[in-house]
């Protein structure tokens, strides 16, 4: 099963922390303190758990709700997520939450020329999202979503696409002949842009090539995507 590749800009998620091998008393503990205190400023009504490995072979947990801001009661703790492009892959609660480990380790292997995984606090970290799909823990039919952190190690700064220096023959060149590290070949040859285009134009040609799964599933979800991207890519942030 590939992922889709989402991006999210920082996330603060206000909630409690504690073991991540108890995480239903966590939720548990999460849902009775929501009942006394309200999170007035929460986004949705997803549940969002943050898991991170910690010493000793445990891995903490912080288990809340995605809120607007760092504005909410001391009797939550909160921690915020910075800006992250995901890979997220889907579980089934009746298959165990592992049952999709494998495949995201061999994905992670197979792309690692250009993604590494994002860190918090220097700690790998993931997260789970219970969001519209979720059905409760025994619905066949529930998913729950595993978002893992992703950092490319280039990533064209006209069309997003990810690039890596070990592969130079996907990096655009300069006048002289040089190879250019913020931009593709595609889109920049010979020490200017293969086409002069809007970002709402590049967007466009880009969608073709980014949809069907690659990496994004339809059309649609490709061009609201690349519409978070864009704006932030060098080429485009003072047009």
């Amino acid at each position: 099963m590939e992922p889709r590749i989402i991006v999210e800009k920082s996330m603060v998620i206000a909630g409690i922390t504690g073991d991540g091998g108890r995480t239903g008393e966590l939720w548990g503990s999460f849902e009775e303190m929501s009942k006394k205190v309200k999170l007035i400023n929460k986004v949705n009504e997803y549940g969002y758990e943050i898991r991170i490995p910690a010493k000793g072979g445990k891995r903490d947990c912080h288990v809340g709700s995605l809120v607007k801001d760092v504005d909410v009661s001391e009797d939550f703790e909160v921690v915020t997520l910075p800006d992250f492009m995901y890979a997220v892959f889907e579980i089934s609660p009746c298959d165990g939450y592992e049952s999709q480990n494998d495949n995201i380790d061999k994905w992670i292997k197979e792309n690692s020329e250009v993604f590494k995984e994002g860190t918090l606090e220097n700690n790998l970290f993931s997260v789970l999202v219970y969001g519209e799909k979720y059905k409760g823990e025994d619905d066949p039919e529930s998913i729950v979503e595993i978002w893992i952190p992703l950092s490319a190690e280039l990533i064209c700064q006209s069309c997003s696409m990810p690039m890596s220096s070990k592969n130079a023959e996907i990096l655009g060149t300069n006048k002289d002949g040089s190879k250019n590290r913020d931009y593709c070949i595609h889109c920049y040859k010979d020490g200017k842009f293969t086409m002069e285009a809007t970002m709402e134009e590049m967007i466009e040609v880009c969608v073709p090539y980014t949809s069907k799964n690659n990496p994004w599933p339809d059309e649609e979800t490709a061009r609201n995507e690349m519409k978070k991207i864009f704006p932030n890519l060098k080429r485009w942030k003072s047009s």
